[in-house]
């Protein structure tokens, strides 16, 4: 997370007011909540054929395994919340981590939002505002890089994969191992 913006993500679990700036330490013996929850969701193309392609369920256990709270959603079994409202509500919560998705940009390019396989918008760019951005982004679609800076909090040691161009997965299988390792952000 990034450190400049402590007071939009750190919670102290006494509740007291939280002191802590970037230029000295968090007071020793004192418990802090940070966000740890990564929502992986699937908007991407062949359903559960798309998903083994990929390896999207090994992706999320992994996540899991790393200790982060992952909730897993599924755009087309009928679970149509809207991600950009889903991630608004869980940064002012502050239990946003970050970010695991397969799905579409939205055309034109360069894309201005995210979208399943029928159009349907689940993030747009312009009208997303989070409290504060994620640290973890692994966003799989066409030209996923466009929505960067709404979404990525490019703080040292943050993790972001996406396109500038046209996403053609053939020949790799994309799993989460690949972008985010043990003791990467504080995982296990």
């Amino acid at each position: 997370m990034n450190s400049r913006d402590y007071k939009k993500w750190i919670e102290p679990a006494d509740g007291l007011l939280v002191t802590y700036t970037s230029n000295e330490k968090l007071r020793q013996k004192r418990k802090y909540y940070i966000p740890n929850t990564v929502y992986a969701y699937w908007a991407g193309e062949a359903g559960p054929k798309g998903k083994w392609y990929v390896g999207w369920d090994p992706s999320v256990s992994y996540l899991n395994k790393l200790g982060f709270k992952v909730i897993d959603i599924d755009h087309r079994t009928g679970d149509k919340r809207f991600l950009q409202g889903i991630l608004a509500h869980a940064a002012s919560g502050k239990t946003l981590h970050g970010l695991y998705f397969w799905g579409h940009g939205y055309s034109p390019y360069p894309s201005s939002g995210l979208t399943s396989p029928t159009g349907d918008p689940v993030v747009m760019y312009s009208e997303i505002n989070l409290v504060y951005r994620m640290a973890l982004g692994l966003v799989f679609a066409c030209d996923t890089n466009s929505g960067k800076n709404v979404l990525f909090s490019n703080a040292p040691g943050g993790i972001w994969n996406g396109y500038s161009g046209t996403l053609v997965p053939l020949f790799k299988f994309f799993h989460v191992r690949h972008w985010i390792k043990s003791g990467d952000q504080g995982t296990k």
